[in-house]
């Protein structure tokens, strides 16, 4: 409402806005605009218009609803390790220009501590919003999904959300829920968790559909050591899976320092992932 009341008094226009769209690769363009709220009471067709620059597997800019799209004027970028811009690379989200929707301080943190660990601890200075993304050389951005709860093997980077688009739209598979973490050893482990549809049977046969659809689609890389059927996914309140606490938890942290249960939408699906970090631990 707030937007809609700047267009009207001509402060800001629709066109110097990017709109919140995430593009599906391998669906339709069109239809992706088309479920989009008409957040300036523009037609269907009007949108399109608007957002022609749009690719799929990628957007016309970072995601930050309601700030102008400019790249001078926010500094969206991605940094390596060293803190160098890259571009058509994997790197955190960073901005490096003040603007309207960053908040400036956090609840119950007077002294900013929490605030400054979290955003900029990584690069002094400069805002790291704790999201992988690849900036292309065409201008567009792609969002590989949370720094935190990356994936790595053979020092390769892998987002899940490239796991999830091919598991999650498997006619047999709900959703699913994909970790990596170190064991007490210092191996890597990378296991599968998935929701199935009613009726289906977990089987020998469906996990390798499972490894042969992400092998295919992806890498053998992405192909996880091994798949756990569970009840449910843990999520936040507002349906995130969580990928850290249950990455903390099949590490050996204890839950309530693992989570914060009271956030959670089902916090007895947790159960699951204690168990199994139990037993991980006696036969490690």
């Amino acid at each position: 409402e707030t937007i809609r009341e700047m267009v009207r008094e001509t402060v800001l226009q629709p066109s110097d806005f990017i709109y919140p769209m995430f593009v599906v690769p391998g669906k339709k363009v069109r239809k992706e605009i088309s479920s989009m709220p008409n957040v300036f009471q523009l037609s269907v067709d009007e949108l399109v218009r608007e957002c022609e620059g749009v690719y799929k597997a990628g957007v016309k800019s970072v995601i930050l609803f309601g700030i102008p799209s400019h790249k001078d004027e926010y500094g969206s970028e991605a940094y390596d390790e060293n803190g160098h811009s890259v571009v058509d690379e994997v790197g955190e989200l960073v901005i490096t220009e003040p603007m309207p929707s960053l908040p400036i301080y956090l609840w119950n943190d007077p002294e900013n501590k929490r605030y400054i660990e979290s955003y900029f601890e990584v690069f002094p200075g400069v805002w790291r919003h704790g999201d992988w993304v690849k900036i292309t050389s065409r201008g567009s951005a792609v969002i590989a999904g949370r720094s935190d709860s990356t994936l790595k093997r053979m020092g390769v980077r892998m987002g899940s959300s490239e796991i999830y688009g091919v598991v999650d739209e498997l006619p047999e598979i709900t959703e699913s829920l994909i970790v990596g973490f170190e064991d007490s050893k210092g191996r890597y482990m990378m296991p599968l968790f998935v929701v199935l549809k009613e009726g289906v049977d977990f089987s020998d046969a469906l996990k390798d559909k499972i490894r042969n659809a992400i092998r295919n689609a992806l890498s053998p890389r992405h192909v996880p050591d091994e798949i756990y059927a569970v009840l449910s996914i843990p999520k936040t309140l507002n349906s995130k899976r969580l990928e850290v606490p249950v990455k903390k938890i099949l590490s050996g942290t204890p839950l309530d320092k693992a989570v914060n249960v009271d956030s959670m939408m089902n916090p007895e699906s947790l159960k699951f992932f204690q168990e199994l970090a139990t037993k991980l631990n006696n036969v490690l």
